[in-house]
């Protein structure tokens, strides 16, 4: 018991250790348009500015926030593989190779970084990075199966994090060493770190202290102890409760509990109370997109065929199918769009060294958004400015300049009309109009002046804008008509560039989603497998009952279910159906080695004993009666008798024993009329059975013994029927 439940606590943490939001450390808020950033290509970005600044403790500090981006999405979506590699089927951002040489780096930068001349300032900055890096550093290990190492640094981590004051991180190595306690079986330090870890979030006031205490519960459940482990459960629901943030994390959290505490009912056998808190734990997340829902109807549908409540079981493990099925389709989706991107990033990676000039040519020039129209007015400019020069400054002579000049004349017409303004009405609006024309000829004179003296002539800068008007022309000719077409096909490279020399954001998005859908699909499938063993077992049992029932008393029959790699909508197990139809014999495929009469028993057999789960009205037997005979056929029609009390029944036989047995009976035929063959259908009363019957006894020679026989067969013989 204490084994079986034992995997039972593994499962269920498990579950939720992959389908609640990540519990990671958040190394660093970044912002952007007012909104937070933290992802992969943030931190690529910010290594890469950091690290030509020769900001060495900047650069150390995004390589290590990098590190703990890949590992904890990586490492930690299972915890627990059981006997399964899933690196196989998943593919990972990062190999064992690459993570531990990536790791030796980071530590030799650290010590190089330790080792020189900072302020207090900066060594508090290290002391940060460092504890960071020796926490992923910590889950790696235990991770990989290094648990002495491992457990060793995650102390430290602990100590350190304590002396930092760095509560968020102290709790999270709690959590981890508590979990992975259980993997390791150590109990003694699963409840250590349990302990702490509600401490510290009993001080801090953190959600978390709901996950200490489920972990609590989990403790006892491993050790059999049902009531306190219970109580713990309720405890960590009401604790998840007062921080009133029930959304997806808290919801599921509570869940777990439910589960929990429904597995301990199913332990002492009392199934309705079981089903009642399974029934919570589904009711609490169908609400929210969460995808260890599936493993909730598992264990709902488990508990009802234990039940015996076989139309539930039947409507559970469908809707957990769905949810399997949705799952597998996406997986087999995001594979296609994960080799899709993988080979663009293939092609890109040929063809990245003419990528990077094209990019440095580009930016080379530092173009900005219309600059090659400026340009080209400033060249006109420039080219024409002794021409320029001249004809303003004539102008300027025209206006202004001489007793003849434009603004001279102007002044004495206003004098004039000044004279005759106080003489009429007329003359003043002369004056006014006259007036207006010389203030705007002076203004014009002096823009023109202005002019004159903006205009330079300046051979260097109009070689220089020729030589870039030059150098964009060429840009022009290579990579767009428009310098928006240049510039967007520079950004182009750069995201071609960056999905080779970092994951794209798209593609380490796509991963972890398939990371996540993966996990749980084996979770469930690993949940599926105990209870198909369990009901293949009780199958075996029925089967046999019934094929001793068909005089087939020394057969035997088995599922035999072995286990796959390969991920279907039906879990990792494959079942085949064995049978060894002799004693002595030894199991093989019941559809290889069986003869046809023994393949007609053995189907009836399990279609009586499905009768009571399938949801199928009718079945159909054509000649089930062949290959056998005498005591055989007898058995067979009364076993048919008895699966017509559930299901209906259409049988095609040329047995009298079967036909005798039915409740109607019908007389199929083929005619030819009009040189067409007709098949024609005919429904016998009990005077035409009788006689059909009798004639499939002794042939067209009816006789008063064929008549007596096909009576007693039918259970008439007592009653007087003309025939």
């Amino acid at each position: 018991m204490k084994k079986f439940l034992l995997i039972i606590s593994l499962i269920s943490i498990f579950i939720l250790t992959s389908c609640n939001k990540k519990e990671s450390y958040k190394t660093e808020t970044i912002y952007k348009n007012n909104k937070v950033v933290v992802n992969l290509k943030t931190y690529n970005k910010l290594k890469y500015h950091y690290q030509k600044a020769n900001e060495d403790i900047k650069t150390l500090k995004y390589d290590v926030y990098i590190l703990n981006y890949y590992l904890n999405f990586n490492h930690e979506i299972f915890p627990n593989l059981d006997d399964y590699d899933l690196s196989k089927q998943v593919k990972l951002f990062i190999g064992n190779d690459k993570a531990n040489k990536w790791m030796n780096e980071i530590e030799k930068e650290l010590m190089l970084v330790k080792k020189s001349k900072m302020n207090s300032l900066d060594i508090q900055e290290i002391k940060k990075i460092e504890l960071i890096f020796m926490y992923c550093k910590g889950r790696y290990l235990i991770r990989e199966g290094s648990y002495t190492n491992g457990i060793k640094l995650m102390n430290r981590v602990i100590s350190v994090a304590r002396d930092l004051k760095e509560e968020k991180i102290e709790i999270s190595a709690h959590k981890q060493m508590a979990i992975y306690a259980i993997q390791i079986n150590n109990s003694q330090i699963m409840l250590k770190h349990i302990i702490e870890g509600i401490k510290i979030t009993r001080i801090e006031k953190s959600v978390d202290i709901g996950v200490f205490y489920r972990l609590y519960g989990v403790y006892y459940l491993i050790k059999d102890e049902f009531k306190t482990a219970e109580s713990l459960f309720k405890k960590s629901i009401e604790l998840f409760l007062e921080f009133e943030r029930i959304g997806d994390k808290n919801s599921i959290s509570i869940a777990a509990n439910y589960n929990y505490i429904g597995e301990i009912r199913n332990s002492e056998g009392n199934f309705k109370k079981a089903m009642e808190f399974f029934n919570k734990a589904i009711n609490l997340c169908e609400n929210y997109e969460v995808s260890c829902l599936s493993t909730f109807y598992i264990n709902a549908g488990k508990t009802s065929y234990l039940m015996g409540n076989f139309q539930d079981m039947r409507k559970f493990f469908l809707l957990a199918e769905k949810i399997i099925k949705e799952n597998v389709n996406k997986i087999k989706k995001l594979n296609l769009q994960i080799g899709n991107i993988e080979e663009e990033k293939s092609k890109i990676a040929e063809k990245k060294d003419i990528l990077e000039f094209q990019l440095n040519e580009i930016n080379s020039l530092e173009l900005k958004e219309n600059e090659d129209n400026e340009l080209e007015e400033e060249y006109k400019i420039l080219f024409n400015a002794g021409k320029i020069s001249e004809k303003l400054e004539e102008t300027s002579q025209f206006l202004k300049e001489g007793e003849f000049s434009i603004l001279t004349a102007l002044g004495r017409a206003k004098r004039n009309l000044e004279q005759l303004s106080d003489l009429s009405e007329s003359y003043s609006e002369l004056y006014d109009k006259i007036e207006s024309v010389l203030y705007e000829v002076e203004e014009i004179s002096y823009s023109v002046d202005n002019f004159v003296g903006d205009v330079e002539i300046d051979d260097k800068k109009l070689e220089k804008i020729v030589e870039r008007i030059d150098n964009i022309n060429k840009l022009k000719l290579k990579y767009g008509s428009t310098i928006t077409e240049i510039l967007e096909y520079r950004d182009k490279i750069e995201k071609d560039l960056s999905l080779v020399n970092f994951e794209s954001e798209e593609l380490e998005n796509l991963k972890k989603e398939k990371s996540e859908l993966v996990g749980q699909y084996f979770q469930d499938s690993e949940r599926l497998s105990e209870i198909r063993e369990k009901i293949a077992e009780n199958l075996q049992n029925t089967v046999d009952v019934q094929l001793d029932d068909l005089n087939m008393e020394n057969a035997k029959f088995k599922v035999e279910i072995t286990k796959t790699q390969e991920i279907t909508i039906y879990g990792m197990d494959n079942a085949e159906f064995m049978i060894a139809a002799n004693v002595g014999e030894t199991f093989k495929p019941l559809a290889k080695i069986a003869s046809g009469g023994e393949i007609s028993r053995i189907m009836l057999a399990l279609k009586t004993v499905f009768s009571a789960v399938d949801n199928i009205s009718v079945l159909i037997f054509d000649e089930i009666d062949t290959g056998i005979s005498g005591e055989t056929v007898r058995r067979v029609a009364e076993k048919l008798r008895e699966l017509s009390k559930n299901t209906q029944i259409i049988c095609v036989t040329h047995s009298p024993q079967i036909a005798g047995k039915a409740q109607q009976q019908f007389f199929i035929k083929k005619e030819i009329e009009n040189n067409f063959t007709e098949t024609k259908v005919h429904e016998l009363n009990t005077e035409e059975r009788i006689r059909e019957i009798a004639r499939i006894i002794s042939g067209d020679n009816i006789t008063e013994a064929s008549i007596n026989h096909a009576k007693e067969i039918m259970g008439l013989w007592d009653k007087k029927v003309l025939v």
